[in-house]
């Protein structure tokens, strides 16, 4: 799957030319029903506790917004600098370095908003609370569109970064016959 757990990322890396808007399209289904599944499984474990998303205290939603955009826009980046290049400048620690930007931004932005940083978990955590904590759903959205929005500014950001890396035909299957 090349460890597709994100839409965001997902949406960046199909931005990005590596996987076709099909394939984007079906991981990213996989995906939100996975976060379905895994909020509801946290509802039966913690006896019908849900949590809400939305501004930590002391924070709003412009605060939200520019959290769930920046961390998110820096993990997209960072999967798409690491794990999509020509010349990845770590192999051998691609997982620890997609995995500390998780961290960091779950650490750094917490108190704001949460530091979902993905649309599979944002509609995960809106839709349990929707049905099973009496919540709204709406925030799931609105997180989710921040989200989305950071994993294509991402891929816009990637190309004029990295300009070599479309100087073949980057959209070319590279398993066809040419």
């Amino acid at each position: 799957s090349g460890a597709h757990l994100n839409p965001a990322v997902t949406l960046a890396i199909c931005g990005r030319g590596k996987i076709s808007l099909h394939d984007a399209i079906l991981y990213m289904v996989t995906q939100v029903f996975s976060g379905l599944l895994a909020a509801f499984t946290y509802q039966a474990v913690h006896d019908g506790t849900t949590f809400r998303l939305g501004p930590g205290d002391g924070f709003g939603w412009k605060g939200v917004a520019a959290a769930e955009i920046a961390f998110t826009f820096v993990l997209c980046l960072v999967v798409l600098c690491v794990a999509t290049t020509e010349r990845n400048p770590g192999p051998q620690f691609t997982g620890l370095i997609i995995g500390m930007c998780v961290t960091v931004g779950g650490l750094a932005i917490g108190k704001i908003s949460g530091g979902s940083l993905n649309p599979a978990v944002s509609l995960g955590i809106a839709t349990s609370r929707k049905v099973v904590g009496g919540g709204t759903f709406s925030p799931g959205l609105t997180y989710s569109a921040l989200e989305f929005f950071a994993g294509l500014a991402a891929s816009i950001v990637f190309r004029i970064l990295y300009p070599k890396e479309y100087a073949t035909d980057a959209y070319m299957d590279k398993s066809s016959p040419a």
